[in-house]
């Protein structure tokens, strides 16, 4: 009955996002990202994954292009851990960061 309810609430969140990407929050992997405004977020209540200004006519067709590619190159350097995702200060802008710890990756996605 459980499983029934859950596979409800994940049919009813698919049909709620209608003909956007849904894109799974790389930080947490517990929600989708939304986007308004330039501005992309994870719709989560315990997640701050945030980033302002992001590129002109970017879309989440785009950001998941773009994690998707920073997977396979991690995964064609030869590791094959998991890596993580997070919000990094860099060059004075805020950029979304893979990090594996297993092999010391660490790559802007954007």
């Amino acid at each position: 009955e459980a499983a029934v309810a859950d596979a409800s609430a994940v049919a009813d969140s698919l049909a709620e996002l209608g003909s956007q990407e849904a894109v799974l929050c790389p930080v947490c992997a517990s929600d989708w990202l939304a986007q308004h405004v330039g501005v992309l977020f994870c719709k989560s209540d315990y997640c701050d994954f945030r980033l302002d200004a992001v590129m002109e006519g970017m879309t989440l067709a785009d950001v998941r292009s773009m994690l998707e590619a920073a997977f396979e190159a991690h995964a064609a350097a030869g590791c094959g851990a998991t890596p993580a995702f997070g919000v990094q200060e860099r060059w004075g802008a805020a950029m979304l960061h893979l990090a594996c710890e297993a092999c010391g990756d660490l790559r802007p996605v954007f």
